[in-house]
């Protein structure tokens, strides 16, 4: 099997900064501070984004509803924004999320749901959530979690990439299920009282055709069933950054079909459309075939294929 490709000199770089000169700095910055020097930060990344693709961005602008509103140096500003916010979870694993009003009213009502999300900045935030609920994530690992640590890796600069998938490892991997799986190990979880939350935004080949910001893509849609079945409410999470800090909010619950739960994460991707990291992928055509479990996507939510059960 051939090695992979080298980065570039930017990206190892970065990387050795992240890792080198961010992580011991966190551990005594205010979240407050890390978000003013993330600003200030965003400036001068925003300006490579200008140039990769522009008649993509400007395409998928459109197709979000932001085709003069939202121009390409904003855009790349935000999203180059919303990147180095979301390595905060990374330098302080152990940085609370805060509650919005929706998700405070759901977890005073001490019910399990099955919560659906975007894969996106909003995956890091949610599986933060679940990891301080003991909730359940739907998801593939990736990025050789459960690998070398850090310090056991061959080159410097992949020390960070390493230090992710270890952060995901140990805050995620003792409260994630496979996609795949029978459906009884997903009810099992709701009737022990704990929640589900997956993303139902990743194209599969084989899955059933679903329309998504009026786009037509094979799509593993199932929480609807499965929230049925458990006989649970169905929420749509979003997630933001403020000073630093991670806010979850629920909408909901939804009634209706897995279109009309499209319908709702596309308003969620219209509202924040450069927090999205899986846009590039989702406007691609054909669909790419699923890449394996040790690549950098978040993997494919489930799909229910089984009868739903009944009693």
């Amino acid at each position: 099997m051939p090695s992979p490709a080298r980065p570039s000199l930017a990206h190892r770089l970065a990387d050795r900064l992240l890792y080198d000169v961010a992580r011991p700095l966190a551990a005594s910055m205010s979240p407050r501070a890390f978000d003013r020097l993330a600003r200030a930060l965003a400036v001068p990344a925003a300006l490579p984004m200008l140039a990769v693709s522009p008649a993509q961005t400007t395409a998928y602008l459109r197709q979000v509803g932001h085709p003069d509103g939202l121009g390409r140096l904003r855009f790349a500003y935000r999203k180059a924004l919303a990147r180095l916010r979301g390595e905060w979870v990374y330098l302080r694993p152990d940085t609370p999320v805060r509650r919005g009003p929706g998700l405070r009213a759901f977890e005073a009502r001490g019910e399990p749901a099955v919560v659906v999300g975007w894969s996106g900045y909003h995956m890091i935030g949610a599986a933060a959530l679940a990891a301080e609920r003991d909730d359940r994530v739907i998801r593939f690992p990736y990025g050789s979690e459960g690998g070398p640590g850090p310090d056991a890796v061959a080159e410097p600069w992949q020390r960070w990439e390493a230090h992710q998938a270890a952060v995901r490892h140990r805050l995620i991997g003792p409260l994630q299920l496979l996609p795949g799986r029978s459906p009884l190990a997903y009810l099992r979880a709701l009737r022990e009282g704990r929640s589900l939350i997956v993303m139902q935004d990743v194209p599969v080949p084989g899955a059933d055709i679903r329309t998504l910001l009026g786009v037509e893509r094979p799509l593993p849609v199932g929480a609807v069933r499965l929230a049925a079945a458990g006989r649970v409410g169905l929420y749509t999470i979003s997630v933001t950054f403020r000073d630093g800090e991670l806010w979850a909010d629920l909408d909901g619950p939804h009634t209706g079909d897995e279109q009309a739960l499209l319908d709702q994460l596309a308003g969620h991707i219209r509202a924040e459309p450069w927090a999205w990291t899986l846009w590039r992928e989702f406007l691609l055509d054909p669909v790419p075939e699923p890449a394996p479990v040790a690549s950098a996507s978040p993997g494919p939510a489930f799909r229910l294929t089984d009868p739903a059960p009944t009693g």
